[in-house]
């Protein structure tokens, strides 16, 4: 019974799964057991054991798992080869090849882009400080905030002071890639207009320069935060002119873009060119060629702005010709274009204020000097 008891726990060991092949052996070991087992000669108790080693034999290999055959449509679940493991890392051989697109549909930049939010919030700024004529106490306090914003951002910061007519006037530069190539110089004017002379009754009332004035200073401060300098291969001056918009009687005496004149009287280095933006931001803003600006350069900008979308904006079609501080550049021979948009019904008003602009122009003007200087 000792050997009897031994078997049926072998028995009862045996069967492992219950279908094809394994339910056949199992019952062909349920089989193996005559009733009279006890009875049996030592031979046939042999016997039946080289029996249940054959069925082992069969159990086990009926058990093993099958052996994968890889073919041109099928690949191994179980067993994937170390390539097919790891997405981030696939063989040379798995990489598509990048394909050119000869004009991008959004601005390739570094990990920061500008953003009009950004920019808006920046002519916000200004316009708290009340209206920044020369002479006046936000005149002094914008002075010192741009050139605090540029110090924050990394950029070197060179004031130019000179006199005009009496009074000690500034150009803020803030100056990044220095040395690295010809300078580009991206440009605007910072003080606001003494008297609104277009607000009838309201002449003597300073004009409070949201767009004349506001916008140009928070493009390039944005464009200060948002220049990914390594694509660029240039120096870049960001250039803030004084004593721009005093002259016909804005300041008794004054004549028009006094900052600027003198810039380009005083060069210490001759730029590769100049784009200035000026009366930016408006709400449906249109932005026009403009007949005292660089041909070729005016049509390069402006065919960027097409291919981002924004060519309901930048409009080919010449519509001014303006007396601004891209003139004394272009008078010496300096690619110069005026981003600019003279349809501004409030210009030179009291009612020249914020909420005339939208982040999404502020945008479309950054995006498009972004996009040009970083390719």
């Amino acid at each position: 019974m000792k050997n009897l008891a031994t078997k049926r726990r072998l028995k009862f060991s045996l069967p492992v799964l219950r279908n094809g092949v394994e339910e056949r052996a199992w019952c062909v070991m349920r089989g193996a057991y005559p009733k009279n087992l006890t009875h049996h000669a030592p031979r046939t108790t042999f016997n039946f054991l080289l029996l249940c080693g054959v069925i082992l034999f069969l159990l086990a290999a009926c058990s093993a798992p099958p052996v994968a055959v890889a073919t041109s449509t099928s690949q191994p679940i179980t067993e994937p080869s170390p390539t097919n493991t790891v997405a981030s890392e696939p063989s040379p051989t798995a990489i598509t090849p990048p394909t050119a697109t000869p004009v991008p549909t959004e601005p390739v930049t570094g990990e920061t882009q500008f953003d009009g939010a950004n920019a808006l919030a920046l002519v916000a700024e200004q316009t708290d400080m009340g209206a920044r004529y020369p002479g006046s106490a936000g005149h002094l306090q914008l002075r010192e905030w741009i050139a605090d914003n540029l110090t924050e951002m990394g950029w070197e910061v060179v004031r130019e002071e000179f006199d005009y007519l009496g009074f000690t006037a500034q150009n803020i530069y803030g100056i990044a890639n220095a040395g690295k190539g010809a300078p580009i110089f991206i440009a605007a004017h910072y003080d606001t207009r003494a008297r609104a002379d277009q607000s009838s009754g309201q002449e003597d009332m300073p004009v409070i320069g949201a767009v004349d004035g506001g916008s140009g200073v928070a493009v390039l401060l944005e464009l200060a935060r948002t220049l990914d300098l390594e694509l660029i291969e240039n120096e870049i001056r960001l250039v803030f002119f004084d004593v721009e918009d005093n002259g016909s009687g804005g300041i008794a005496g004054w004549d028009w873009i006094a900052g600027s004149r003198f810039s380009a009287e005083n060069l210490d280095t001759i730029p590769q060119a100049l784009i200035l933006v000026d009366m930016v931001g408006q709400i449906d803003q249109e932005l026009y060629f403009e007949g005292n600006s660089d041909p070729e350069l005016q049509a390069e900008l402006w065919q960027i702005a097409a291919d981002l979308g924004y060519a309901d904006s930048f409009i080919t079609t010449q519509k001014y010709n303006m007396i601004d501080d891209h003139v004394p550049f272009a008078q010496r021979g300096i690619p110069a274009i005026d981003i600019i948009d003279f349809d501004y019904p409030y210009w030179h008003t009291v009612e020249d204020t914020i909420d005339k602009m939208s982040a999404e122009s502020l945008a479309e003007v950054g995006l498009v000097i972004e996009f040009w200087l970083e390719h």
